[in-house]
C-alpha cells in the first residue's frame, strides 16, 4: 500500500483533504459509486492518511536530528536558520482552468445544464466527492456556448466526463481541448505547474494530454543522459 501512497504524488505537507482527493483518482469510477465498496473505500483512504501522517513524522524527525546538537547531523557551517526546527505551515493546492464548449444550438445548451445537473448529483453520491466544475450560459459568450470553469479548484477528470456526455448527446465531433493550471497556497517544491487536454469529440475520447512536471523531469532526464553518452 505504500507504493500506491507513493503514486498519489502528493508533497510530505500536502493537506489530508489533498490526499484524499488524490487517492480517490486512482480509484475506477464503478469502485467510488458502488454502495457496497464503501467500507473498503474508507479504510483505502485510511491507509493512504496513514502513510502520509507517517512520513511527515519520518520527515519532521530526520528535520529535528539535523538541528540538533548531535555532530553526525550537523553540517560544517550551520546557518542559524539550520539550528532551528519549525513545521512549515500547512499548504492548500488548487487546480484552475476557463474554457468554453459550443454546443450547436441554445436549445443543445439548455439541455446541457440538466446534464450537468444530473451529473452533479451523481457526484454529490461519491466518497468523497470530486472538487467537479462551474457551468452557465453568459451572453457575451452567447447561446450555445457552455463556460465551463473552476470553483476555487475543480476537476479536470470531471470536465472531461462531462465534455465526452455533451459530445454524444449532441453528437458533437472534431477535436476540443483546454489547459489547466496547478498552483500553491504557499511556496512549494514542485507544487506549481499546468498541463492540457485534447479530445476527439466524434470518437468520444481523450486523445492527447500533457503535463509539465513530468515533461520536465523527462526532457532534464533525457538531456542529462546525452551527456553522459560516449
Amino acid at each position: 500500500m505504500y507504493g500506491t501512497y507513493l503514486r498519489l504524488e502528493v508533497t510530505v505537507w500536502a493537506s489530508d483533504r489533498a490526499v484524499i482527493h488524490a487517492a480517490r483518482r486512482k480509484l475506477t469510477r464503478s469502485a467510488r459509486l458502488d454502495p457496497a465498496k464503501r467500507d473498503a473505500r474508507k479504510r483505502f483512504y485510511r491507509a493512504m492518511l496513514e502513510h502520509h501522517a507517517n512520513t511527515q513524522r519520518l520527515v519532521a524527525a530526520l528535520r529535528l536530528l539535523r538541528s540538533s546538537s548531535n555532530p553526525v547531523f550537523q553540517p560544517a557551517r550551520p546557518s542559524r536558520r539550520a539550528l532551528s526546527f519549525q513545521e512549515p505551515d500547512m499548504a492548500d493546492f488548487f487546480t484552475h482552468f476557463s474554457c468554453l464548449l459550443d454546443v450547436g444550438t441554445p436549445k443543445n445548451a439548455a439541455r446541457a445544464l440538466d446534464l450537468y445537473n444530473r451529473m452533479m448529483e451523481e457526484n454529490a453520491a461519491e466518497d468523497p466527492p470530486s472538487e467537479a466544475f462551474l457551468l452557465s450560459i453568459q451572453p457575451e459568450h452567447g447561446g450555445t456556448q457552455l463556460w465551463i470553469r473552476d470553483d476555487v479548484t475543480g476537476d479536470p477528470q470531471a470536465v472531461i466526463d462531462f465534455v465526452l456526455r455533451c459530445a454524444k448527446e449532441f453528437g458533437l465531433s472534431g477535436r476540443w481541448g483546454f489547459q489547466r493550471a496547478n498552483t500553491c497556497s504557499r511556496p512549494r517544491v514542485n507544487a506549481f505547474g499546468g498541463g492540457a487536454y485534447v479530445l476527439d469529440l466524434g470518437r468520444r475520447k481523450n486523445v492527447a494530454w500533457i503535463a509539465t512536471n513530468p515533461w520536465l523531469d523527462t526532457t532534464l532526464s533525457a538531456r542529462r543522459s546525452k551527456r553522459g553518452a560516449p
